[in-house]
């Protein structure tokens, strides 16, 4: 068995506002497992502002994993979850392509085979509304919206001009990243009707109201920033919630994410996978994911927002569904896209 580390870096279409600047490329590492002529892959890609690690320390934990070839869940609960994810990414692909099955079906043997897709709206104002309508036309069951970060009045004004156009049958969640105060989403809840929402994912800056809030005021919540570091049975306290948004990238891993899922279902809580941006290399590991557990429209449309992949051609992801056997069919990225590095 060999593991050999790589660096990526591709252009995003135009740049994405996060909450610590503006995203205009992406970069990060793929890991390539070799074993009996197969080759598993996976990625890594820490994103600023929400990974704990750096992207430094992903590289280490990595190279650190590459010569030692030791893969045993002790070792890997030892790296950090960028590393972590690529990692059993990389062994799930291993294993899907000896069994002769997707790796959803390794995941789940009763996965299914049609996945959907919200679509992501980063913009705010009259820009925001066009985008939402754009994406109706396009047929998304679902949208997210970020709010939190150009003011209340504008957060309050933009959503109920899309609400007032939004047919029945398309959900809007709402995504704060713990942007708001506790007054702050009082006021929110007061001036739009909340019951028409999906959820609000991670609203307050003080998430330990979070109860609190959605008793006060009726709105669902999602968690997302809450999880981070968390187990399947704290869960068990987290029953108020709508919705937990899974980054197995962030978070705490793949098995870290399928033992969440699984749980979050026994217990009625709506399991929904999204990413931190990956390209496709991870992003093939997250349809898995949604595709085995967490079957709700995902948030994996980020893959749009890149100008190239590093496959040689496109993961078929662009659209408001995904099938699911096309996107994991096996693939190997383009070397010329890729470094490697020690």
């Amino acid at each position: 068995m060999t593991i050999d580390v790589f660096r990526y870096r591709l252009p995003l279409i135009s740049p994405v506002a996060l909450r610590h600047g503006m995203l205009t490329e992406r970069t990060g590492f793929v890991v390539r497992l070799e074993e009996d002529g197969l080759e598993g892959w996976g990625e890594a890609a820490p994103l600023d502002g929400f990974s704990r690690e750096s992207p430094q320390e992903a590289h280490e934990a990595l190279r650190k994993i590459s010569l030692s070839e030791d893969l045993s869940s002790e070792a890997l609960e030892r790296v950090p979850s960028s590393a972590r994810f690529a990692l059993e990414s990389a062994v799930l692909d291993l294993q899907a392509q000896r069994q002769g099955m997707s790796m959803a079906e390794v995941l789940n043997p009763t996965s299914v085979a049609l996945i959907h897709l919200n679509a992501l709206i980063t913009t705010v104002g009259d820009e925001a509304v066009e985008e939402a309508m754009e994406y109706v036309r396009c047929g998304f069951q679902a949208i997210k919206m970020k709010v939190g970060r150009a003011g209340l009045k504008s957060d309050i004004q933009s959503v109920n001009a899309i609400l007032d156009l939004l047919p029945d049958a398309v959900e809007l969640r709402l995504d704060a990243n713990q942007a708001w105060s506790f007054e702050d989403a009082l006021e929110f809840a007061n001036r739009v009707d909340v019951t028409r929402l999906a959820y609000v994912e991670e609203p307050l800056a003080q998430p330990e109201r979070l109860l609190e809030l959605a008793g006060k005021t009726g709105v669902r919540v999602a968690l997302d920033e809450s999880l981070v570091g968390s187990e399947p049975s704290g869960l068990e306290d987290q029953l108020f919630a709508e919705a937990i948004i899974l980054k197995p990238s962030i978070a705490g891993g793949l098995d870290w994410a399928v033992h969440m899922a699984k749980r979050a279902n026994e217990l009625g809580i709506v399991p929904i996978v999204s990413n931190a941006f990956e390209c496709g290399v991870g992003l093939r590991t997250h349809v898995a994911l949604a595709a085995a557990w967490a079957p709700a429209p995902c948030g994996l449309s980020t893959y749009a927002r890149f100008a190239e992949g590093l496959y040689s051609e496109r993961l078929p992801m662009n659209g408001p569904s995904i099938n699911v056997v096309e996107v994991l069919a096996p693939r190997t990225p383009d070397l010329d896209k890729l470094e490697l590095i020690p």
